[in-house]
């Protein structure tokens, strides 16, 4: 039966949900970006800053949803984020290949570098990468702390939440840390909210580590946590961290912690498994500069 693509039309939201809720776990076809469980996904989509309408193509034979592929981008870091290709028919690469052709369309002129993200084992999108002259770029580690495991520390954490007087000293640090990743300093201070917080680590004045996290519905992520290369070796990383699951579990709703790591980090995973974070997927980053 012959593939239509077509953009995603607002009534066939849900119809795409449960597709990638059926299929996105499995790690032959795992798009990183996704996530895995319904409401981690949901919240996903829902954080896209282009209308789903116009940055998402679905491929269909006959009423059947047989693939999915879209972007988000921020044209103040110069980066789009693909999301697929997943695809369910037969004849992958060709539906990948006309999928793509209609994602590029969708994308900004101005963004100059694309990313995608698979799960190790996800060989056709390995190929896929390839074939597009991508290059890996990481490899993370998935770690997940269940709400059973987590031990509260019997001493509060010595740090602070966000102070505005610190931002030319967090932004150094942040910029320092994690040069070309997907949210400026400047962002991570506007997006503090009921359901994100950014605690800094402060002596004398100075920063020398903070810790980016944010809640979701069920659950909690974390997304930067950092020490100034100088100031490490003092527990200043276990700090920040225990101060961060703290604020997340204090919700009750709260059951599980995820975050993403460099899988070579050895430093870090020793820590976030001292805490009772397993380990789970592996997945691969990869990065193309386009003109």
């Amino acid at each position: 039966m012959q593939v239509k693509l077509a953009l995603l039309a607002e009534k066939q939201f849900e119809t795409m949900l449960a597709y990638l809720v059926r299929y996105n776990p499995a790690a032959e076809q795992h798009v990183g970006f996704f996530g895995e469980s319904e409401t981690e996904i949901r919240e996903t989509l829902a954080e896209i800053a282009p209308p789903l309408t116009e940055s998402f193509w679905l491929a269909w034979e006959g009423d059947e949803l047989v693939g999915v592929f879209g972007a988000d981008y921020d044209p103040e870091i110069d980066r789009a984020w693909l999301y697929g290709p997943l695809v369910t028919a037969a004849d992958w690469q060709p539906v990948a290949e006309a999928l793509y052709a209609e994602v590029q369309k969708c994308i900004s002129a101005s963004i100059h570098e694309l990313d995608l993200f698979f799960e190790a084992r996800n060989l056709n999108g390995q190929a896929f990468a390839a074939r597009h002259g991508f290059s890996l770029r990481s490899n993370n580690a998935v770690f997940r702390l269940q709400r059973a495991d987590w031990k509260p520390s019997a001493v509060p954490a010595p740090v602070c939440a966000y102070q505005a007087a610190f931002f030319e000293q967090f932004e150094h640090l942040h910029q320092t840390l994690f040069p070309t990743t997907y949210y400026t300093a400047r962002q991570i201070v506007e997006k503090q909210a009921e359901d994100q917080r950014l605690f800094l680590m402060v002596e004398n004045e100075r920063v020398l580590g903070y810790h980016f996290c944010k809640t979701e519905t069920d659950s909690g992520y974390i997304d930067f946590i950092g020490v100034d290369a100088a100031a490490r070796g003092k527990g200043l990383g276990a700090d920040l961290l225990n101060a961060g699951l703290e604020w997340m579990f204090s919700r009750p709703q709260t059951g599980e912690i995820c975050l993403t790591v460099d899988a070579e980090n050895t430093a870090a995973i020793r820590l976030y498994e001292k805490f009772g974070f397993a380990s789970g997927r592996i997945l691969q980053g990869y990065r193309k500069r386009v003109d």
